[in-house]
């Protein structure tokens, strides 16, 4: 299985000798007749092995011979036993609230676990299941950041609780046991008054909080006023602080909305309920208020003093946005109910080129009747510019008209919903363009930094030093604010390692020990693996240890003085400009 090389050394050259290379062979060995002088015995890399030389040979394989000299070399493999991550237990419960005569229960929902950085984006094992009531469905995984959700179900909102956050992301560790609860709770029915002839009034205020050094104002923001039909008369329009924008409006539902406002979050309160419907009577005067408030980002250090001006890492400009962008085209009926891609009322076919067919089935018949059968509105969509599409509207089998959207969004994060008819039926037979990149922010194209970076610190050379940790798992920047931010890094980003397997991996007592040290990475395959990773020792009390990326050898790091003092030392200068380039975690 190795391919062993006898070369000349010196004045020999560097050239195989003759009968060189050759596959290993156990006792007597492979025998060379060689002239006098120096040689270097070496074999191929093989992973998973470590290589030592013995016998004649000194420990780099070196050997010289004089005439009449016989003179034997070994070289022994060692397998590296695996690195072996204890799994962690992630428990999923579905609870249902029918308190407003809905009739669901935990399996009418379908409940995704999902992977998240390093993972992927797609379902783990036994993902997806109908959701259960505790003690819910299980899943043993690797230690990582995972995403729990589930398909859309029309009727009901959805919250998370447990260990879950409030978008049901959870970050496990070698030995949790975890558990996430979905809670559906169904919406009462609108009611809608009879249509009298009568009009009411709907005043729709912006209100922009900037409490984190946030810029916007009212008037960025871009507000809808929608019903069946598509925007109704002077919508949109640009937000405008109290008293806001008056609509006259014939009775009936409405939805108020707005485009998506990057770094801001976004809450709808007055006389509308919280997804923005609003429902007007003759003669009513309602008041709906969007408030956006921006979000804190993390605040520079003033204190640290920056690295010397050696190395400097430089980040590639040009990032795919193509790979990363993710498309939902969707219908809304005239009621408002929607049909969105991933459900069952929507089938997606490759119809190759670049172009996939979105049949729509816009009843709410039970998938299973024979009448279900995604003729109601078929639509084909030409992704070869992925940022500008192209709509070809191939026939309508439907009773009324639909109004057709599309969402992008780029690694899971909606960025755009756009419209792009509000009558299905008029436009079969013809094909519109749409830029599906419109208020899109394309630099979240690069949702994770260059292989070269991961695992290293990087230094804010024009400002005051500042230290980002990227994560290996999923390319992220995490600021290092002080040695309690550092170590709390290495206790939350950890992964769990045993005694024995921590013992694979060549290690250091001290930073100078570090920097005289040599590399491994090239004769260590397990530590080259997980070179610029954190280690917990699981059969210990957790202790941390840090894999240095380029020497990949382990360090340990009694606290957060001395977590700090390490990733300071490792750390490699980056331009404002550069860093702007890596994405930010949370």
């Amino acid at each position: 299985s190795f391919n062993v090389h006898v070369k000349g050394s010196g004045s020999m050259g560097v050239s195989d000798v003759a009968g060189s290379p050759a596959v290993g062979s156990e006792t007597p060995g492979t025998s060379y007749s060689l002239t006098s002088g120096t040689y270097a015995v070496s074999e191929d890399a093989h992973s998973g092995y470590t290589a030592t030389f013995s016998g004649d040979c000194g420990s780099n394989g070196d050997i010289t011979l004089t005439a009449g000299q016989n003179k034997i070399c070994t070289i022994t493999n060692n397998d590296i036993p695996p690195i072996i991550v204890p799994l962690a237990m992630l428990h999923v419960i579905k609870h249902v609230i029918n308190d407003n005569s809905g009739t669901a229960t935990a399996s009418s929902f379908n409940v995704h676990v999902k992977g998240s950085g390093s993972m992927g984006v797609s379902d783990v094992a036994g993902s997806p299941a109908v959701g259960s009531e505790t003690p819910g469905t299980s899943y043993s995984l690797m230690p990582n950041t995972y995403t729990v959700s589930e398909d859309v179900n029309s009727g009901y909102t959805a919250s998370f609780s447990g260990d879950c956050d409030a978008n049901g992301n959870i970050s496990l560790v070698s030995g949790d046991s975890k558990t996430c609860t979905i809670t559906n709770d169904d919406i009462a029915a609108i009611k809608i008054p009879p249509a009298d002839g009568g009009t009411g009034t709907l005043h729709v205020i912006k209100t922009v909080i900037n409490d984190n050094g946030g810029k916007a104002v009212a008037s960025d923001a871009v507000v809808h006023v929608i019903n069946g039909l598509g925007d109704v008369s002077g919508s949109p329009h640009v937000g405008v602080n109290s008293p806001g924008t008056a609509y006259t409006l014939s009775a009936g539902t409405y939805n108020v909305s707005e485009n998506f406002f990057l770094g801001y979050t976004m809450t709808i309160r007055g006389d509308c309920a919280v997804n923005g419907d609003v429902v007007l009577a003759s003669g009513d005067n309602k008041t709906c208020t969007i408030t956006n408030n921006d979000i804190a980002t993390i605040p520079p250090s003033t204190t640290v003093t920056p690295p010397p001006a050696t190395t400097t890492s430089t980040v590639p400009v040009n990032c795919d946005i193509c790979s990363r962008l993710t498309y939902d085209v969707y219908i809304i009926n005239p009621d408002g109910s929607q049909r969105h891609t991933g459900t069952p009322w929507v089938k997606v076919t490759d119809r190759g080129n670049g172009v996939k067919r979105y049949s729509f089935e816009d009843t709410t018949l039970d998938p299973n009747n024979p009448l279900f059968d995604h003729n109601d509105s078929i639509i084909d969509v030409d992704y070869k510019d992925c940022k500008s599409v192209n709509f070809m509207f191939a026939s309508s089998d439907a009773s009324w008209k639909h109004q057709v959207r599309i969402k992008v969004s780029i690694d899971g994060i909606m960025q755009s919903d756009t419209l792009v008819s509000n009558d299905s039926k008029a436009v079969v037979g013809t094909s519109k363009l749409v830029n599906a990149t419109t208020g899109v922010n394309t630099n979240l194209a690069c949702l994770t930094a260059p292989a070269a970076l991961k695992g290293k610190i990087l230094l804010q050379i024009q400002q005051h030093g500042e230290a980002w940790y990227i994560r290996p798992s999923s390319g992220l920047r995490y600021y290092m604010k002080d040695g309690t931010v550092a170590y709390s890094m290495m206790r939350n980003f950890g992964l769990g390692i045993t005694d024995k397997n921590l013992t694979a991996i060549p290690s250091v007592q001290t930073i100078d020990e570090l920097k005289s040290s040599a590399s491994v990475c090239s004769t260590n395959s397990s530590a080259n693996k997980i070179k610029g990773s954190i280690l917990l020792q699981v059969q210990q009390h957790g202790e941390a240890w840090y894999v240095d990326v380029g020497k990949c050898r382990s360090i340990y790091r009694k606290d957060g003085a001395a977590a700090y003092s390490l990733m300071r030392f490792l750390g490699l200068g980056i331009t404002d400009a550069d860093l702007a380039k890596l994405p930010i975690g949370q």
